[in-house]
């Protein structure tokens, strides 16, 4: 047996290898058993030639031998699958070579768009470095190559994954040849899956929280995992490509949203997520339900954590005073994605404490007002100093805050609304029972801050 198979960093083969591993029943790639691949490619090839495969196949491999209209139908599988068999029959162990996807082997296919998607057509020599009809690849990446169409999803255009760590493509694998068998033993052959998502974001993070993260009931083989989603079409009309980027930070925090559910199950840490992601949708100009906004429309929390910006102020509701959640999962995210050291959340916490005490021995919530209205650093600090004054005329001998705890209050929305959300979450009857008719007037108008969370799309 002859070993080739192993990840390269080339989304379309690594796909393409991932899924072959699972097809043939392997844990790794380098378990891979080569004799298997004829048979897999007499598979694949009677798979491909069905009616709901076809019909996508021709925005993948334009003019390849299933889509290409000039060969009958029923020769379009026997010319496809002796391609594959070529493939496997140039097979490799090189440990060096010109291959553009590998580099372990030399690269003997020169091939265009038809047979690798957003590769350039051959009629555009110039298109390619080497003025060659097509790129270099390998046996082994070709054949892989063929093998990444049911690996992708469905979404309008084409959603294609990629990480550093295998155990997501291998995963997702997982899941996709789950798909293949149902199809294969009951015959009704749905092509590619299809997840109902129109909005390539709020796809994305739906398969990260519903496929793959699932799929690890303990915290191993995910640590510092960053995903690579390619929104891709490759059609004759014109190749289109998308890139978005799930960032190491993001992807802990949505694993870690699920360890803190287990780890305090009373406090209902995943459905309060669920609860803020379902808040930060873009209204729609006509009332929509729940599972239509998520397919359709933009997710300002997702939107603020793919663009690195705080998404803090959607933890509360501020018309009812609330927050949305607990204060464990508030530290998560601050930690995790802001990376906000422990000492100033601590700090924060500690002064949103000293606040709530000064308003109940004012016996109004005059001081939380003047916070909630703050529309600038300067209004946050002036709201602040009065709150020090009020401490120092009850006699409290520490200071309301150190100077060393102040440090890095240039993003002072994002502290604002971590002091908010904090009085909220401890003191929520008492400000609704002591706020002033006045407060009560001026709360209809009042809009804390949000980046676009009152906007229609």
């Amino acid at each position: 047996m002859i070993n080739i198979f192993s990840f390269t960093g080339n989304p379309f083969v690594d796909n393409g290898i991932a899924l072959i591993t699972s097809w043939t029943g392997n844990i790794k790639p380098e378990e891979i058993d080569n004799s298997q691949l004829e048979s897999l490619a007499q598979q694949i090839s009677q798979m491909y030639v069905k009616e709901n495969w076809k019909k996508k196949i021709q925005f993948i491999f334009p003019n390849g031998k299933i889509a290409n209209p000039s060969i009958p139908l029923n020769r379009k599988s026997e010319e496809y699958v002796a391609i594959l068999k070529e493939y496997i029959q140039n097979l490799s162990t090189q440990n060096v070579g010109n291959c553009i996807a590998c580099g372990k082997r030399d690269g003997i296919f020169y091939l265009t768009k038809s047979l690798v998607p957003l590769s350039g057509s051959g009629d555009y020599l110039n298109f390619f470095p080497s003025f060659q009809s097509g790129e270099k690849f390998c046996g082994a990446c070709a054949f892989a190559i063929q093998l990444s169409v049911p690996m992708l999803m469905d979404c309008g255009k084409f959603l294609l994954f990629s990480s550093h760590n295998d155990v997501v493509l291998l995963d997702l694998a997982q899941f996709q040849y789950e798909k293949i068998k149902f199809q294969q033993a009951t015959g009704n052959f749905e092509g590619i899956y299809k997840n109902s998502y129109s909005n390539k974001q709020n796809a994305l993070f739906h398969i990260i929280d519903d496929i793959i993260l699932p799929r690890h009931e303990e915290d191993w083989g995910l640590q510092d995992t960053q995903i690579v989603c390619y929104c891709f079409s490759n059609s004759n009309q014109g190749a289109e490509l998308e890139i978005i980027n799930i960032p190491a930070e993001v992807f802990g925090f949505l694993y870690k949203v699920r360890m803190l559910n287990r780890k305090f199950p009373a406090r209902n840490i995943s459905q309060s997520w669920r609860t803020i992601v379902n808040n930060a949708y873009y209204k729609s100009k006509k009332v929509e339900p729940l599972d239509v906004k998520t397919r359709k429309h933009s997710n300002l929390v997702y939107d603020g954590l793919l663009k690195e910006k705080s998404i803090l102020s959607y933890f509360c509701n501020f018309s009812e005073k609330k927050a949305l959640c607990a204060w464990e999962l508030v530290e998560l995210y601050l930690s995790k994605v802001r990376k906000m050291e422990k000492q100033r959340i601590d700090a924060i916490k500690v002064l949103a404490d000293k606040i709530v005490e000064i308003m109940k021995y004012k016996g109004n919530t005059k001081r939380l007002f003047q916070m909630e209205t703050s529309k600038s650093y300067s209004d946050l600090r002036v709201s602040l100093i009065r709150c020090a004054r009020d401490w120092q005329n009850m006699s409290k001998i520490e200071p309301l805050i150190r100077l060393e705890s102040s440090e890095g209050w240039k993003n002072w929305r994002e502290t604002r609304d971590l002091l908010l959300f904090r009085i909220y979450e401890t003191s929520h009857d008492w400000i609704i029972n002591n706020r002033s008719e006045e407060e009560r007037e001026e709360e209809n108008i009042l809009t804390v801050e949000q980046d676009g969370g009152n906007k229609n799309e």
